[in-house]
């Protein structure tokens, strides 16, 4: 009797750990990936605006990560492999182009598109692209001053959010507002703080991590609020110890 009893609990146990690791398994599935790149500077006559490419990618990734459950692809895996492909912005990829980065960091859908400056009136255009397909899935833009960008790129990561929402399930959390759309954010980064955000990303990248932490010191000393920026210095300091 004892020798069934164990035999029935052994089996007891390998179909609970069956079924966990198929949940587990369904669960990986039903949550999509997804992979932010660098947007392109559309001021072709100001380079400097090129410095915000990556600052905005981090912020949108911390965005993302904090306001859904989607897989969000991290940065440096991105940065990774735009250098094995030579690129560094986000052009019109084509459907190939999308496909190959979609596979080589492993996400379902890739964010891209553009921003630009004109009459101290700041414009930033995104589309979230199906890796697969290639299709556009949804596309969102938004314009405001220049000294809240923050604003500017909560709101058009909380409006994408809202629209890919209603083409695959994505358990977005505090972006429903009136008539389901996303609620308006304010607060207060401004462009030559994430400029500076993004010089500090292309010298870690780099690998010049002293000049990155100075940076990164500068401009949470200058705006403590600017949370991306805190967070990369924080996990900065804590590696070096």
């Amino acid at each position: 009797m004892k020798l069934f009893d164990a035999i029935i609990f052994s089996f007891l146990i390998l179909t609970c750990l069956g079924n966990f690791a198929l949940a587990e398994e369904e669960k990986s599935k039903a949550t999509p990936s997804i992979a932010i790149l660098y947007f392109e500077n559309n001021n072709e006559d100001d380079k400097e605006l090129q410095r915000l490419s990556k600052g905005l990618c981090s912020m949108m990734i911390e965005h993302f990560q904090d306001t859904s459950d989607m897989k969000v692809i991290e940065r440096v895996r991105i940065q990774s492999i735009l250098s094995e492909l030579e690129m560094t912005r986000g052009p019109q990829f084509d459907q190939a182009t999308v496909a190959k980065i979609g596979k080589l960091v492993g996400a379902e859908y890739l964010v891209f598109g553009s921003y630009f400056e004109i009459f101290k009136k700041f414009t930033i255009s995104a589309r979230i692209v199906k890796v697969e397909t290639g299709v556009i899935v949804a596309a969102a833009g938004v314009s405001g001053k220049a000294d809240s960008f923050d604003t500017l790129q909560k709101n058009l990561s909380n409006e994408l959010l809202t629209k890919i929402s209603g083409v695959k399930k994505v358990n977005s959390k505090h972006l429903a507002g009136k008539e389901g759309q996303a609620e308006p954010v304010a607060s207060k980064v401004s462009v030559s703080n994430v400029a500076k955000y993004g010089d500090a990303l292309d010298l870690f990248d780099k690998g010049e991590k002293p000049g990155a932490r100075k940076i990164l010191m500068d401009i949470v000393e200058a705006n403590p609020d600017f949370s991306v920026a805190k967070t990369m210095l924080e996990t900065m300091a804590s590696k070096s110890n």
